[in-house]
């Protein structure tokens, strides 16, 4: 923040708005003036970002890992697939949970 200005002739803030010696400001606040039309629009806009930007991308990370997390149980499941196939599998399964274990604690420890 901008310190104020110790030079000849320099205004502090409370004389350049006139506020009579004794007062103090308590609150300053600047705000755009908008309509109710104004308003709906800037909220409805504030929603679809929120869900585009935030939701959408958790639903789509969600179902990728429930996706592979199916698929994964299901090269499990199936005794007849290779070796290596249900290794792979097996592997897959543990990194996802530590995944969703970090980014929960993760979340928590905010």
């Amino acid at each position: 923040m901008a310190r104020p200005s110790n030079r000849p002739g320099s205004k502090r803030f409370p004389e350049v708005l006139g506020i009579p010696e004794g007062l103090e400001v308590k609150e300053f606040r600047l705000g755009p003036i908008e309509d109710k039309a104004e308003r709906a629009q800037r909220l409805w806009k504030e929603k679809l970002s929120f869900i585009v930007r935030d939701l959408l991308s958790y639903i789509v990370a969600f179902s990728i890992i429930v996706g592979a997390m199916i698929y994964s149980f299901w090269v499990l499941a199936h005794p007849n697939l290779p070796k290596e196939d249900r290794q792979w599998a097996l592997s897959m399964l543990m990194s996802l949970g530590t995944a969703v274990t970090g980014f929960v604690f993760g979340k928590a420890t905010k």
